[in-house]
Formats: C-alpha cells, sequence, structure tokens
C-alpha cells in the first residue's frame, strides 16, 4: 500500500503543479508570452545557461516571476 506521508507528497506536488498551471494559463490570457523554468538559483552555472538559452530564444526578459519555495500547512494548536 501507499504510505500516508507519501500520498500527501504525492498530492502537494499534484497542487503546486496545478497551480502553476493556472497561474501561466493566467498570464497567457492576460496576452503575454510565457514560459516557465525551473533552475536552482544556488547553481550559477545552470543560472547563466538558463539566461544565455533565453536570451537566444527570446532576446530578453520583460518580467521574471521567482516562485520559489515550501510551502507547508499544519494545523495551528
Amino acid at each position: 500500500g501507499v504510505k500516508p506521508a507519501d500520498a500527501r507528497a504525492a498530492y502537494t506536488r499534484l497542487r503546486a503543479t496545478r497551480e502553476t498551471a493556472a497561474t501561466l494559463a493566467q498570464l497567457r490570457q492576460a496576452g503575454g508570452r510565457v514560459e516557465h523554468m525551473a533552475v536552482d538559483l544556488g547553481n550559477a552555472v545552470a543560472v547563466e545557461q538558463t539566461l544565455a538559452r533565453i536570451q537566444r530564444e527570446v532576446g530578453g526578459v520583460d518580467l521574471l516571476v521567482h516562485g520559489a519555495g515550501i510551502q507547508k500547512s499544519s494545523k495551528l494548536a
């Protein structure tokens, strides 16, 4: 069977994925060209490579939304 902690982790990933997709859809509906890229900001080489790819493919960035973090809900008391 599936352990409760594993089921919660899978649900959390699914919820985050759906929230990201909904946000991207809203931005596109507003008329923007939207790309979602995940990069470890602690990895300078990965950041440089991602920025070079953006520059090469689209010429630059007008708006950057940084959404890193861990969201964890729990009971208050």
